[in-house]
């Protein structure tokens, strides 16, 4: 089979975070490694946008949202390479930020791609081609309007037998640039003790975005907890959730059923005898 076209290289920095503002020009260097075994390879380098679902896993896509895309800012020096197997080549790559720019987030993957250098420039979206690339997050300096909400926070189910206790929690970004939730779920127990701190994965949640967090403990004994999530969403707003539930295992029901029902026949018995005593004085 054909393999000219497979890709076989690595970009790094994995993800680039960025800081400007407005008339700014940010250079930024990226390295190309070739892991391929047998051949030299040609790669283009181009700019195009990506979307999230909700588990952060991107994609890169054909439409853009103008408001947020990083697309006519962005160039790349040289924009065209070849790697022998085993080399790396520093790609230079140039973000002019206009003057006019709103504050915010401008978002953007640079790929290097098997498509060839005129298909790029003519926009050709028809061509089959193997890419590979790292996330451009840029954010532009002013007045940033951060907002953002906890739009689920929950357990699996209340009722445990064991740990671990596993938690879901859903935040939405409705603000003009990403941030990354900053914070810890604070576990008390039914007294309100604090007996642990969970802490809180930061990854980034894009502009008109939502994203699903994971988080775990174990470790706790038997009793009825509040986790309590408090999180920085950016940095002028914060949020808070309230979720409880209960770690009780069966065996725990099936030995407090057994002694409720030993103390129940208990007095049930000790009722009768002293029942029947009553009789035989009252006789006497």
């Amino acid at each position: 089979s054909d393999t000219s076209d497979i890709i076989s290289i690595t970009i790094s920095p994995i993800l680039s975070d960025i800081t400007g503002n407005p008339g700014d020009v940010i250079e930024k260097t990226l390295k190309v490694t070739s892991i391929h075994s047998e051949k030299t390879q040609r790669y283009v380098m181009e700019l195009r946008p990506f979307a999230a679902d909700e588990s952060g896993r991107t994609e890169i896509v054909d439409e853009e949202d103008p408001q947020y895309s990083l697309r006519n800012w962005v160039e790349f020096s040289p924009q065209v390479i070849e790697l022998t197997p085993g080399e790396t080549k520093i790609v230079n790559t140039t973000i002019r930020i206009p003057l006019d720019a709103e504050p915010g987030g401008r978002y953007g993957a640079f790929l290097a791609s098997t498509k060839k250098e005129g298909e790029i420039k003519s926009g050709a979206g028809a061509v089959t081609v193997q890419k590979v690339g790292t996330l451009a997050f840029l954010t532009i300096n002013g007045d940033i309007r951060y907002s953002g909400y906890i739009k689920e926070f929950l357990t699996e189910k209340f009722w445990y037998q064991r740990p671990p206790i596993s938690f879901t929690t859903k935040i939405t970004n409705n603000g003009s640039a990403h941030f990354r939730p900053s914070g810890i779920i604070s576990i008390t127990n039914m007294i309100g003790k604090k007996v642990n701190d969970v802490p809180f994965d930061n990854n980034p949640v894009l502009p008109g975005n939502s994203r699903v967090f994971k988080s775990k403990i174990d470790g706790l004994g038997v009793g009825y907890y509040s986790a309590n999530l408090v999180l920085q969403l950016g940095e002028t707003q914060s949020a808070t959730s309230l979720v409880k539930f209960l770690i009780l295992p069966w065996s725990w029901i099936i030995v407090s059923a057994a002694i409720l029902y030993l103390l129940i026949i208990t007095i049930i018995r000790r009722k009768r005898i002293l029942a029947a005593y009553r009789a035989f004085v009252s006789k006497e």
